[in-house]
């Protein structure tokens, strides 16, 4: 997972973290059999006066019978 998360940065074109952060969510539950994610990121010096901004983001799977049958 760590290599698609390195892969992902490499090639992708986001000027602003929180675009980052979905596609890379998109991306990894997309390739991994994951039911739900969370993703932190952290950009030192994004703001004047601030050490860094954060970004944290959870996103699930969708359910691929749109949620049917379950309790």
């Amino acid at each position: 997972m760590a290599e698609a998360v390195r892969a992902f940065a490499a090639r992708a074109a986001f000027r602003l973290i929180e675009s980052f952060a979905e596609g890379l969510a998109a991306e990894l539950l997309a390739r991994f059999p994951l039911d739900w994610i969370r993703i932190t990121l952290r950009k030192p010096g994004a703001v004047a006066g601030a050490r860094a901004v954060r970004l944290s983001i959870e996103r699930r799977r969708e359910a691929e019978d749109g949620g049917a049958g379950r309790a």
